[in-house]
Order: C-alpha cells, then sequence, then structure tokens
C-alpha cells in the first residue's frame, strides 16, 4: 500500500514538473526595451535644403529620467515597438535594432551596422539609420556612431547598445530634402 501511495505521488509530482517547466524557475523573457532621441538640424546646410530642423524629431523615453520602453508599452499616447539584434561577430558587433512608437508623436527609428568597443572612443563608420516622422523618413547609409565616456554602459556588448550617431547628409529621397540627424540611443535586451 506505501509503495502504490509512493508511486501514486511521484507520478503526480512528474506531472506537475510537465505543466510546470523544467526546474522551478520562471522562464519569461523579458522583451526588448529601447530609449531614443533624435534631432534634426541644419548641420552643414542650407534652411532651403533642410526646413525640418526639429529638436526631438522622434522620442521614445527619456535620457534624461533614464527611462527605457520595453516593446508593447504605452508611452506618451502611442505604443511602442522594439525590436532589436546585437550579436559578436569578428572583433565586434552586429547591430540591427528598431524602435517605433504609433500615434500622433509617433515615428521610427533604425540603426544598422558594424559596431566595435574602443576604448580610445574612435568613431564606427559605415552606420545605416532612419529617422523617420509623420510620414517624412530622414535616412543615410554613411553615419558615425561613437559611445560617450559619461557613463561606462555607454557602450556595445552582446544584447545591449548605447550609442550617439550623427549622419551629416541624411536625406528625405521623394522630396530632394537633406540634413543633419544626431541620435542617442539605446537597446537593451536584445536578441544575441
Amino acid at each position: 500500500m506505501l509503495r502504490r501511495r509512493v508511486l501514486v505521488a511521484s507520478v503526480v509530482i512528474a506531472a506537475a514538473a510537465l505543466l510546470i517547466g523544467p526546474g522551478c524557475s520562471n522562464n519569461k523573457v523579458d522583451p526588448p526595451r529601447a530609449a531614443v532621441d533624435a534631432e534634426v538640424s541644419v548641420g552643414a546646410h542650407s534652411a532651403t535644403e533642410c526646413p525640418d530642423s526639429t529638436a526631438g524629431w522622434f522620442r521614445l523615453g527619456s535620457f534624461v529620467d533614464d527611462q527605457s520602453v520595453e516593446d508593447g508599452a504605452s508611452f506618451g499616447q502611442g505604443t511602442a515597438g522594439v525590436d532589436c539584434l546585437v550579436t559578436p561577430q569578428d572583433n565586434g558587433f552586429r547591430v540591427a535594432a528598431q524602435a517605433t512608437l504609433s500615434g500622433a508623436a509617433g515615428g521610427a527609428f533604425i540603426v544598422q551596422g558594424f559596431f566595435k568597443q574602443d576604448p580610445q572612443n574612435q568613431p564606427n563608420t559605415g552606420i545605416h539609420v532612419s529617422a523617420a516622422r509623420a510620414g517624412t523618413a530622414y535616412v543615410e547609409d554613411d553615419c558615425t556612431a561613437i559611445f560617450l565616456d559619461t557613463d561606462p554602459l555607454n557602450q556595445v556588448v552582446s544584447g545591449r547598445i548605447w550609442a550617439t550617431v550623427t549622419c551629416p547628409n541624411a536625406t528625405v529621397v521623394d522630396i530632394q530634402r537633406t540634413c543633419q540627424t544626431v541620435t542617442q540611443f539605446r537597446f537593451e535586451r536584445c536578441n544575441q
């Protein structure tokens, strides 16, 4: 009788373990999150070439309040979308990241390229960036990114990047508009 109870108890425990999952840990993966502050300025161009000179062209989260926004979370009047990959490659990291915000104040920021950690703060070049708002997207394929020395987290590692990228000749091809964009961005909890 005792042996039968032990056997039944073992079967119940095994069934519960299958329902809960391996171990007793929470297998939930935290969603990616981001903070973006993109501005558009005249830079080396004329006001005719760049009529959109605007601080806060696209914002998601806040660097002042150290606020990153998770994928699917509400921010302002919209909902954030965050998707990112920061994976080791050769002597650096391949980055493909996108942050979007729905609603009237919404927009999108995309950054793609190869980033190297460099303690001498040498810039990373050949970075693709798109900063969009209200149907207008400034795009450049040869932007320059740096990591600021003011914060030790401002760098690239597997699954995370925090940098500032400057695009001196970002264009809106459809309407032949050229401006400079400068964007501080942080993506965390990215795929690796």
